[in-house]
């Protein structure tokens, strides 16, 4: 990746706090002068046989929270995600490997590669960054839900 990458940083609530790690906020990182911008909200409601987690987006232009889509989780390893509209994957079992993507040491989304193999996004656990390359910014939204289903199966050992 070259160029203006985009930083996004994840935050988790406290693990003392109980929450589930699917509630979490994302930052854009806007250099060390500014305070990063609270770009996307994740919040998961649980029930008893199913869970949904609401995703929402700050839309900078209007200057509002704007509901970017949801993932229906049948279970903590299949589920159904949504955006805006739009169904974009039905049930997606653990044992899918359309997007999976993995090293020697453990499975885990490391980095996306668009269809010239040009990487547009890459994942570093030990600061919770995502970066990705301006060519990607339109699909955001889908590189931010990727991964945090990535980060959830493997939390979970599923892959």
């Amino acid at each position: 990746m070259s160029g203006e990458e985009l930083v996004l940083l994840w935050r988790f609530p406290p693990p003392q706090e109980g929450r589930d790690m699917r509630t979490f906020n994302v930052y854009l990182e806007l250099g060390s002068t500014h305070e990063p911008l609270h770009l996307y909200k994740f919040l998961t409601i649980t029930g008893i046989s199913e869970s949904a987690t609401t995703f929402e987006r700050w839309n900078i232009s209007a200057r509002r929270w704007e509901i970017a889509g949801e993932v229906h989780w049948a279970n903590n390893f299949s589920g159904q995600v949504q955006f805006g509209i739009h169904i974009v994957s039905d049930y997606l079992g653990f044992q899918s490997s359309r997007s999976r993507l993995t090293d020697s040491t453990s499975p885990v989304l490391r980095k996306c590669v668009d269809s010239r193999g040009q990487t547009v996004a890459a994942w570093t656990q030990e600061t919770l960054e995502l970066r990705v390359a301006p060519s990607a910014e339109d699909i955001l939204d889908r590189l931010v839900v990727t991964c945090l289903i990535h980060l959830w199966f493997r939390a979970h050992g599923y892959w």
